[in-house]
Formats: structure tokens, sequence, C-alpha cells
């Protein structure tokens, strides 16, 4: 038994893992899979290809696939939790290109104590993206003695974050980077000030796409 591209798409081929037809003895009531991955077009025109199988003692089979490109559509969702555990998350769902309510969260902090902000960063476009990630200040940056950024709650990813950006690479659709900010207010901090730390998400393949979340840090 064979199989064969007889016309159609741009791109063909059949992973050798992924056939088990091509040179197998094939009886009757017998059944054999192979898995046939066709790359689309790059824009949205309509393409055909058809498949044929041909074995010995046996008509010839063949199917016809139909199928266009659908053009990348890049989003970006930042959502933010200052619960002590991965709940409670705020703007899931909610997209802000520049810091907005719906996705901030407050902690009153005693001076010199220290706090965890969890933050993820989800691909929500229809293809795979590579999305880079940086932090921001605003209001009193004084009242901080440290601010720390880590990949999966154990990963530094500080200098990063602060510099050119992290980059969470080839996140497929519906996927996550997942990070612990964590903020250390100085002990002298003045009681009543506010710090705002910015994460902002921002797509590789679209960079006007972007999410911003926000936290916001009062000394108590």
């Amino acid at each position: 038994m064979s199989v064969e591209k007889a016309s159609g798409s741009n791109t063909f081929s059949i992973p050798s893992t992924q056939d088990e037809c091509t040179g197998a003895n094939v009886g009757a009531g017998e059944s054999c899979t192979f898995r046939v991955i066709f790359t689309a077009p790059t824009n949205s025109d309509p393409r055909n290809a058809t498949i044929e199988v041909t074995g010995t003692g046996s008509p010839v089979q063949t199917a016809t696939v139909h199928g266009k490109g659908v053009p990348f559509a890049a989003k970006v969702d930042g959502y933010i939790t200052s619960a002590f555990t991965s709940t409670a998350y705020v703007g899931q769902g909610l997209f802000c290109s520049t810091p907005c309510q719906d996705q901030t969260v407050r902690k009153t902090l005693q001076k010199g104590k220290t706090w965890i902000y969890r933050v993820k960063i989800q691909n929500l476009g229809n293809g795979k993206d590579s999305i880079n990630v940086k932090l921001s200040q605003g209001e009193s940056k004084a009242i901080i003695e440290s601010i720390t950024v880590l990949r999966d709650g154990n990963v530094n990813v500080t200098s990063q974050f602060l510099n050119a950006g992290y980059v969470i690479r080839n996140l497929n659709p519906g996927s996550y980077g997942y990070f612990w900010v964590k903020v250390k207010l100085k002990a002298n901090a003045k009681s009543g000030n506010i710090n705002a730390i910015y994460i902002t998400g921002q797509s590789d393949r679209r960079p006007t796409v972007k999410d911003v979340v926000r936290a916001k840090t009062r000394v108590q």
C-alpha cells in the first residue's frame, strides 16, 4: 500500500511516525492509519488537495480536503491577584492597553514587610506568539526597598523585566506565563504613600497588542 499526493496544497508531508500504511500488508477487514499535515496558505484564498491511496488488488481510494488560511489575530490577557494563594485574579478576560481600575489590585503593607503579587500573562490569539513582559513603576518609588520577579515562583527574571523585557517564547493559544512579583517596603517608608507597579504583556507578532495589570501597595 502507498499514500501519495495527487494535487493541491502548498506543503504536504506524512511523518514516518504517523504512517502505519506505506509498505504494510493490510488484509480484508483490517485497517491502518496515517496522518497528513497541511500547512495553511498565508492568505484566505481557498485551497484544495486530494489524498490518494493505492493498494494491490484494491481500487484506488481518494479523499478531497478543502481549507483556507485564517489571518493571525493577536490577543494578550494579563491578570493579577494580591491573594496569599493563586486565587481571586482580577483582569481575566478584560483588556487595557494602559493601566485601568478593572485590572488593579491593592494591598496595605506594614513598613519593612514583603508581599507577593501573582501574575499570569496568557496568549489568547489564534496562533502561536511570543509575549514580551516588562515592569515599570509609578507614584511613590521612594517607599520601595526592592522588587523581585520570579518565573513560576522560582526563576529570577527581575533584570529582564526591568530592562528590555522578559520574552515568553512560542506560547500556544491558551498557554500562559506565570510570575511572582515580590515587593518589599523600606523600614522608614512614609505611612499613607502608595507605589504602583505596572506589568505589561506585549505581542511579538503584533506589537500594538498589549495588556497592562497594576498592583498598588500602600504603606500602613
